[in-house]
This record gives structure tokens, sequence and C-alpha cells, in this order.
């Protein structure tokens, strides 16, 4: 969990695959992450639907290394894709039963309180 006072790791330009953007807001920061490749799209299950926008999810390429150091320090936290929910859920930040399916695409959403 961020301290008080601790900056949030910088972007890096290395891709391992992953788009991650950081929304400020006053109760802390949101940040977003997706798998690269799932950026533009949109998908549909029942009544889920989730539209990977770039606007949303895509500040920009990130390590694994950076990826896993934000979403640690972040108080909310929204996912989409296999591979950042598989090192999340690895990394002990997401619980593997909370991930939801949505056409086939994992998603999760970290809040903390």
């Amino acid at each position: 969990m961020k301290k008080k006072g601790q900056a949030l790791p910088a972007m890096d330009a290395k891709d391992d695959g992953i788009v991650m953007k950081r929304h400020p807001t006053p109760g802390g920061v949101v940040v977003a992450a997706a798998d690269k490749d799932l950026v533009g799209q949109t998908f549909h299950e029942g009544h889920l639907r989730i539209r990977v926008s770039p606007s949303f999810y895509d500040g920009g390429t990130v390590t694994e290394q950076i990826f896993l150091e934000t979403i640690a320090m972040a108080r909310n936290v929204n996912i989409v894709g296999e591979h950042v929910v598989r090192l999340a859920i690895q990394a002990g930040i997401v619980d593997k039963s909370s991930v939801i399916t949505i056409d086939g695409v994992p998603h999760a959403q970290v809040l903390c309180m």
C-alpha cells in the first residue's frame, strides 16, 4: 500500500505488452491497465460489457515491474487481460476468486478503503 508522500514509479518505455494509465483523483490514484493487444476493443457477455478504451487504459507501455509497483500503491485498480490479471494474482494484489471474465477476457478491480 502506498505510504503518504510516496511517489508513484515512473513510466517505462520497455514493452512487456502492458499499457497503463494513472488517473489522479482527490481520493487517490486510479490505475487502469490492460494487455496492450486489447486496447480499442469491446467485449460483451450477457449483461456485462467492457470497453478497453485508449483514453482510460493507454497512458503508455510499462514493464511488468512498473505495473506491479504501481498497482501495489494505488487505491483503485482496474485491469483487463490475461497477462495483467495473472501478474496481479501472482503478486497477491488480486484474489483469483474476484476475477470475472467477459467474453473470455479476465477483468478485475481492486478498491482499497
